[in-house]
């Protein structure tokens, strides 16, 4: 259940929600099911990917649209620019990412959007 938002920030088109508590969340790595149908089929190992678990949902960060890419996303909104990766599952919600560095590397902070 979302409790009380971390941050909103207010549009021309109405106000979005950020909900989070800053906790870092540790990588892991695994096998996407589109790649594990495809590595038994071939007999050979797939690639690994760095995957984390936000609310008993796994997330894949290649799933994730990187904010910072100018050629795919070259006019993010301006809340989104603090955040290294974005991921919607409706029109109106989603999850944005931030990814660890220095001591933090290997870990990924996620919040949820609500527009």
């Amino acid at each position: 259940m979302l409790r009380k938002p971390w941050k909103t920030v207010e549009q021309n088109n109405g106000t979005l929600s950020i909900f989070g508590n800053h906790h870092w969340i540790e990588l892991e790595y695994g096998i996407p099911e589109w790649e594990a149908d495809a590595a038994r089929r071939e007999e050979r190992e797939a690639n690994l990917e760095d995957y984390f678990v936000y609310k008993g949902i796994k997330y894949f960060i290649s799933e994730f649209m990187s904010v910072h890419n100018r050629f795919h996303n070259p006019n993010p909104p301006e809340w989104m620019k603090e955040f290294d990766g974005y991921m919607n599952d409706s029109f109106f919600s989603g999850v944005v990412i931030k990814m660890g560095d220095g001591d933090n590397q290997g870990y990924v902070k996620a919040y949820t959007f609500i527009s």
